[in-house]
């Protein structure tokens, strides 16, 4: 350290991680890992690298005791994580040593040789070498409102209006989800006056509008993205096409946001409404605010920003944090990425990241999709996701599907993590999430009246009842029965206007040529 030298020491292929040296600084433990194998390796000095494990399940957290004499390490089993220890003795000796709690994955500290502290069931738990039971260690928090500042109340924002079409629609279709629960209700009628949906009403006979008879389909909410990406060569064309993947709202912090909103939100070149996003560093305080205040960093960058942080939030703008540190330290409401959260691995969080400044618990902005989600290719094969992009591969990012069925609630979709290209995005979005344990109600929720609720829409968006925008779905088929229906759109209401897919594929196409 006092010379600045640097030199590599391991070069396998594939992932060297989790380095722990001795006590003495002479010898080094890492987990190796390559496709579907873990190892355990310990290289002393001046000598070859070493494996002492070997396994099929992952590895983590290797830790050493004081005096060097052996290693201690977690390993995934069929019965959930163990402590594992490798006695470094010749030969090697290594057993079981705690099973049967919920580890977080931590290595155990060793205050001496004769004793360990380790993490699990949300407590700190601590168990002498030679006893086979552990204590927990009591300790006592006090966690109060940081800096003074109380719980944000919640602030509804009107949407920008756009003009509206004039007259009555009645939709209806054999189911209907309202997005609050309960399952579909069969045979309504959706009342649509203007852009406002005035109405849902058992099915009657009607002379008070035009009809519009889907059939056997179900009507559900329009999808809300609450953080989706719009890259610099996306063309207003695009708009219709992100319609007919069913996407009516999205969140975005691309320059030219104000006027894609602009243009989709008429009928010649219909999309979805376009709310701006801003940097933390960068957004503008004079109104319109930005729909969405990102903040990227980590403790102390969130640290600085909290008085920033606390602004937004008074004016009802929702502050997206990209690390459950950089929120803990700024207040910010939502978390980038479930993954990203502190948690066991049963997927049990114990509260350990709830919000000091008071706001309670966070709200996790989903960014799921990887290249171990499943029904990716059956997204590329819709003839609206062909028109938008050729088939795109996504990287790696979990050994396998997070398990969020407890977190549920608190879930909000935003495609942008993923990089897929918008409307793509959302249902890979999708797909992971049911991966993740949701129930397809729950899925939809996430980009329905949980991101509207998130986002400060209040009852504007994400659920078809009287007072909420007329922005809609008809679909074929029922998304709570089969994730995979929600791609089968095949006509959309927005702002009070209904396109069929093939209408708005046909409007797409018109754009590109004039273009």
């Amino acid at each position: 350290v006092n010379t600045g030298s640097t030199w590599r020491m391991t070069s396998l292929p594939g992932d060297e991680l989790e380095p722990a040296w001795s006590a003495n600084g002479e010898n080094l433990a890492y987990v190796h890992q390559q496709d579907r194998e873990w190892t355990l390796v310990l290289k002393r000095r001046g000598q070859p690298a070493e494996v002492l494990a070997r396994s099929t399940q992952p590895i983590a957290a290797p830790s050493w005791r004081p005096d060097g004499s052996l290693l201690t390490w977690l390993q995934e089993t069929s019965d959930g994580w163990v402590v594992q220890m490798t006695i470094l003795s010749q030969p090697r000796l290594t057993r079981t040593l705690i099973r049967g709690e919920d580890f977080f994955i931590a290595p155990v500290a060793w205050p001496n040789r004769q004793e360990m502290i380790y993490a699990a069931g949300g407590k700190l738990r601590r168990r002498d070498f030679n006893s086979w039971i552990s204590r927990n260690i009591p300790f006592h928090a006090n966690v109060g409102s940081a800096s003074g500042f109380a719980s944000p109340r919640a602030t509804v924002r009107r949407l920008p209006e756009v003009p509206q079409p004039a007259g009555r629609r009645i939709l209806r279709a054999t189911r209907l989800f309202d997005g609050l629960g309960g399952g579909v209700r069969e045979h309504q009628d959706i009342v649509i006056d203007g852009g406002m949906v005035s109405a849902v009403e058992a099915r009657r006979a009607r002379t008070d509008g035009i009809v519009i008879d889907l059939g056997d389909a179900t009507i559900l909410a329009g999808y809300i993205d609450s953080y989706a990406r719009l890259d610099e060569t996306t063309h207003p064309s695009i708009g219709p096409m992100l319609l007919g993947l069913g996407v009516t709202t999205l969140v975005s912090d691309h320059p030219r946001a104000a006027e894609f909103n602009e243009i989709w939100s008429g009928k010649t070149l219909p999309g979805p409404r376009v709310l701006p996003a801003a940097t933390i560093d960068s957004a503008s305080h004079e109104k319109p605010y930005p729909w969405l205040i990102t903040l990227h960093g980590d403790m102390t960058t969130g640290t600085r920003f909290r008085n920033a942080v606390h602004s937004w939030q008074k004016r009802g703008v929702a502050v997206l944090a990209d690390s459950w540190q950089a929120a803990l330290g700024s207040g910010a409401a939502l978390l980038l990425g479930t993954d990203t959260r502190p948690a066991s691995p049963r997927g049990v969080h114990y509260q350990d990241v709830q919000l000091a400044s008071g706001v309670g618990a966070i709200t996790f902005v989903s960014g799921l999709a990887d290249a171990t989600t499943s029904g990716l290719d059956d997204i590329w094969q819709n003839r609206v996701a062909r028109a938008i992009s050729p088939q795109s591969d996504l990287s790696r990012r979990f050994s396998r599907p997070p398990h969020l069925t407890a977190a549920a609630p608190l879930l909000v979709l935003g495609s942008a993590p993923n990089g897929l290209p918008p409307g793509i995005a959302l249902h890979a979005e999708f797909r992971a999430l049911a991966d993740a344990g949701l129930r397809n109600e729950q899925v939809l929720r996430t980009a329905g009246v949980n991101a509207a609720a998130a986002l400060g829409f209040g009852l504007q968006l994400g659920r078809v009842t009287s007072g909420a925008a007329a922005d809609l779905l008809v679909v074929d088929g029922n998304p709570l029965d089969n994730i995979a229906d929600t791609l089968k759109v095949i006509g959309v209401v927005r702002n009070g206007r209904f396109f069929s897919v093939s209408g708005l594929l046909d409007l797409a196409d018109a754009a590109r040529i004039v273009e």
